[in-house]
């Protein structure tokens, strides 16, 4: 189910072909995603309080790059990661461990029919030209910025966190489809 997700936000936020390189960058960020959120994983589990703190830091910290604008794939498998990965530890480490695998492992998949998609269909070259370099903004508008970005990153956790929280507590067969969503 991963993979046509992963297909989609690639094709969205990368309107153009990707380099073997950026493509290799794009699997490093999934892979880097995963194993950060692993080893919260691995190392908070014991300790329920920190481990939920840690999730909901995770949580705003993607969520403040999601809202940035930077990075829009890695923004949403880190926030994927953040969610579901903490959820299916609680029942098996092993199992919250194949799943990050599956993510890296779809990410790949994405990343082969993507690079298929734009060899069948090239981007047209109006897309392809760089944009006009855009002046920085003011530093009160930046400061600005940085407030409503933070804001949103915490509406954005305060209300994804409690289902999270939910979840860890209360087994449910859904939680993984509901967390992605």
């Amino acid at each position: 189910m991963l993979v046509p997700v992963f297909v989609i936000q690639l094709l969205v936020s990368v309107p153009h072909y990707l380099s073997l390189r950026a493509g290799l960058g794009v699997l490093v960020s999934i892979g880097a995603a995963c194993g950060a959120t692993l080893l919260i994983v691995y190392t908070l589990l014991p300790f329920p309080d920190l481990y939920v703190a840690a999730i909901a830091l995770l949580l705003f910290t993607g969520f403040v790059i999601d809202a940035g604008g930077r990075s829009p794939l890695f923004s949403f498998v880190f926030l994927v990661a953040m969610a579901v990965l903490p959820v299916i530890a609680v029942d098996s480490l092993g199992a919250a461990s194949a799943l990050a695998w599956a993510i890296t492992g779809a990410g790949a998949g994405a990343m082969v029919i993507v690079w298929i998609v734009h060899i069948l269909f090239p981007a047209p070259a109006s897309t392809l030209r760089p944009e006009a370099h855009q002046p920085d903004p003011r530093p009160r508008e930046q400061q600005w910025q940085s407030v409503a970005t933070a804001r949103l990153a915490l509406l954005k956790t305060l209300i994804v966190l409690p289902m999270v929280i939910l979840f860890l507590f209360y087994d449910s067969a859904t939680a993984l489809v509901v967390l992605v969503i």
